[in-house]
């Protein structure tokens, strides 16, 4: 693993961590400000289509 896979590797983490804390402020420290994050879920929570 090179250094820019080693750092990808640790935004990752850093933000998954953030966001199972649903800490938002720290979520938006490893995102750009022009991010968009989608999470598909149905409307009963469900990972399958709406």
């Amino acid at each position: 693993m090179n250094s820019s896979h080693q750092k990808s590797l640790e935004t990752a983490q850093a933000f998954i961590t953030a966001f199972e804390n649903r800490d938002s402020a720290a979520v938006a420290t490893v995102l750009a400000q022009d991010a968009t994050f989608v999470i598909p879920l149905s409307i009963a929570g469900t990972p399958e289509p709406w």
